[in-house]
This record gives structure tokens, sequence and C-alpha cells, in this order.
């Protein structure tokens, strides 16, 4: 099997060619490795979910024939319970899947070609350790992210907004903005310094750094991309996320067979489930990587030559 230099300066039309050209390549191994060591959770998660809207519309039924209007009535501790481990569920599917993304990555680069295509056996050994360095890497995450929002609340409340609601209303919608615009930068940078975390067992700050040094001067062709890569990702989600915007429909308007509703809930959702966490998720990651490793090999190579020139 040709490999496919994922250390390499590309252009807009070179970059989307060969990242296509490397699914393509290794769909059979990179697909089916994620599915499974993934895909297992993903259907746990299904079924967890089919039990939660079989027990929601059970409770709608009965809220119905008593004349409440609220189904939250009726809810108890099983029900947030099954909610509980379902979240947990999921967010351990999102980290075996990026994961496995990651890891299979940096075997793509180590090995040889004649040794193509990576194997599930290779990935399986290094899993543990990569998801629950992901998993620290994402509670760092959230804590920044908390700490910025409690800063941006501070500095709201110091400008009067609680006396002010046009103003608070001002500012929020220039929040909104400023962030939509930046959307798709800070998800490129999170994913690349999360990769390269991964990838290099740095630190998701040393990641963060790095990924910022090789995206400058490539700030606008970097919002392009990803804005287009999205918009693409996006559509490709849409279509398995179909089957269960039907049944939600249907669900609203017969909810009498909790049975068959819980049945065919566990099948459309890991369907939708399994397109996103399986499938398009991969393929997104995989366009993020492959820009990475341009910027990286764009800002490498110059200072290389400027080394070079200096030593001339």
């Amino acid at each position: 099997m040709q490999k496919i230099e994922l250390k390499a300066f590309r252009d807009f039309g070179a970059l989307f060619n060969d990242a296509i050209k490397f699914l393509t390549k290794n769909s059979k191994s990179f697909f089916g490795s994620i599915l499974m060591l993934a895909g297992p959770f993903v259907l746990l998660t299904g079924i967890l979910f089919g039990v939660l809207i079989r027990f929601f519309f059970t409770v709608q039924n009965i809220n119905s024939t008593l004349g409440h209007s609220s189904p939250l009535k009726f809810l108890n501790s099983e029900f947030f319970g099954t909610s509980l481990i379902m979240g947990l569920i999921l967010i351990l599917t999102a980290l075996v899947a990026n994961a496995t993304v990651y890891i299979y990555f940096k075997l793509y680069l180590e090995i040889q070609e004649s040794d193509l295509p990576v194997k599930r056996k290779n990935i399986s050994p290094l899993l543990t350790r990569a998801s629950l360095r992901l998993l620290g890497n994402y509670m760092l995450l959230a804590l920044v992210s908390v700490g910025i929002f409690a800063v941006l609340a501070g500095v709201a409340l110091l400008l009067g907004v609680k006396d002010n609601q046009i103003l608070g209303i001002v500012l929020l919608i220039i929040f909104i903005v400023i962030l939509l615009l930046l959307f798709p930068l800070l998800g490129y940078l999170i994913s690349a310094a999360l990769y390269l975390s991964a990838k290099d067992n740095q630190s998701i700050f040393v990641a963060l750094k790095r990924v910022l040094t090789y995206m400058r001067g490539n700030v606008l062709w970097t919002w392009v991309y990803m804005v287009c890569v999205s918009i693409m990702v996006g559509t490709i989600n849409y279509i398995f996320m179909i089957p269960l915007y039907i049944l939600t429909f249907v669900l609203t308007l017969t909810t009498n067979d909790t049975s068959s509703a819980g049945i065919l809930t566990v099948s459309f959702v890991s369907l939708s489930m399994a397109g996103s966490l399986l499938f398009t998720n991969p393929i997104l990651q995989t366009f993020i990587i492959f820009n990475f490793h341009s910027h990286e090999e764009k800002h490498e190579g110059s200072t290389l030559l400027i080394k070079i020139e200096n030593i001339s």
C-alpha cells in the first residue's frame, strides 16, 4: 500500500484531495479500528437512550391519563440515574473514538510503507493511556473555559451590566458574534492540540502553543478551510441524523406503543451516534490533522532554511 506523506506542505486543494485519498486508501483499517474499539460503547449508549425515551413517553401517557401537563412530574431517581450513566458512557465513547484516531495517525507516521495498513492489534495496547491523557486534557480545558467565563462575567458586572439591561444585551450579542467568528479557529486549535498532545505525550498547553506558532500567518487560511470542512462534514452528519428526526416527529404524534418506540429509538439513536462518533468525527479529525502537518512542515521548513542560510 502506498503511504501518503503527512508531513508535507499542501495548498487548499491538495489538503482536500490528499485527506480524501487517505480516507479512501485506509478506510477498512481506519474506520474498522474505530468501529471495533468504540462501537460497543455507542450501542450501549443507544440502548440506554432508548430506555430513557421509553420511560419518558410512558410517563407522558400517565400524565395524559391523570390530567397533568408536565411529563417531569413523575420522573424519578431511576430516570436521572440512567441519564447520568448514559452521559458517562457517551464521554467514554468520545474518548475512545478520538484516542483511536490519534493513535492511528501516530502509528501511521512511524511505521514503514511495507507494514501498512495500521492494524487494530497495534492500537489496542496504547488506547488506555491515550484515553486517560485525553480525559485529563478535557478536564483542564473545561477548567480554563470556566475561568475565562468567570472573568468575562466579572468584567460585565464591573461595567454595570446588572443595572443596565440594554448594555447587557448589547455585550451578549457582541460576545456571541465574536464567538461564532472564532469558533472554526477554536475548534481547529483545540482538536489539533489534543492530537499533538496524544502523539508526542506533551502537555496540552505546550501543544496549544505549538499549534498557535504553526498557525501564525495562516489564520485566515485556517478559518476558511475549517468553515468549508465543517459544512462538508455537517452535511454528512445530517444524513445520519435524519432517521432520528423522523422518529422524534412520529413519536410526538403517537406515543401509545412505548415498547416499539423503545426498540426503534435504540436502533435510530445507535445509527445516528455511530454515524457521528465513528464516521463523521474521524473524517473531521483527519482534515484537521492534515492541515496541522501542513502548517508544521511550512513552519519547520522555513526555519530550517533560515538556519542553513545563517550557517552559510
